[in-house]
């Protein structure tokens, strides 16, 4: 069998090329499959086998900051519980109960869109790069932040400062690596 990429022949019981690792498809389609039915087994056999490994580094990236969102949404509740019987305003108690909720959210959106990002789909790719935007503006608000008197008091500034640095150089190179158009054969619908 010929692999449509490097045009190398390959043993027939071959599912994929022993040269270039791209999917094997049948040469000759039946005469009951179409133009559009050739043009879908092209770019399937186009498609690499493996995964580029900074897919797989923004997966596992995407994995453990939305597990980390999720690990940090339990402190609001936590924080909201304790100062329950303390009698603390309840308009903290439920700006606490949303904090928690909102974050649980992002960190369940970042590990479908991690998800989707490992399954090579295009709605991941597109997911988890709009999640990035998102990272982004927490980022920005990180080091509004760290202005904040009550951070200086605490000595939290440098770790605001560097966590919401980094957050947006993530961010950054997270969209501008997935929304390249040399990306666009990976994320084919199939």
């Amino acid at each position: 069998m010929r692999c449509a990429r490097c045009g190398r022949d390959n043993p027939q019981e071959m599912q994929f090329c022993i040269y270039c690792g791209t999917r094997l498809v049948a040469a000759t389609p039946t005469e009951a499959t179409g133009v559009a039915t050739q043009q879908v087994m092209l770019q399937q056999a186009l498609r690499p086998a493996y995964r580029p490994f900074g897919v797989v580094f923004i997966v596992v990236y995407s994995v453990l900051s939305g597990l980390a969102w999720i690990a940090v949404s339990l402190y609001p509740i936590m924080g909201a519980m304790v100062a329950a019987p303390f009698e603390v305003e309840s308009k903290n108690i439920v700006g606490l109960a949303m904090l928690s909720i909102v974050l649980e959210v992002l960190g369940i959106l970042q590990v479908t869109g991690a998800l989707g990002l490992w399954l090579l789909t295009r709605w991941g790719r597109n997911w988890t790069a709009g999640l990035q935007v998102v990272s982004i503006i927490l980022g920005v608000v990180m080091l509004v932040a760290s202005a904040s008197e009550k951070v200086q008091r605490a000595n939290l500034t440098g770790l605001l400062v560097l966590m919401g640095l980094l957050t947006i150089l993530a961010g950054i190179a997270i969209m501008v690596y997935l929304l390249r158009a040399e990306m666009d054969i990976w994320f084919q619908e199939k």
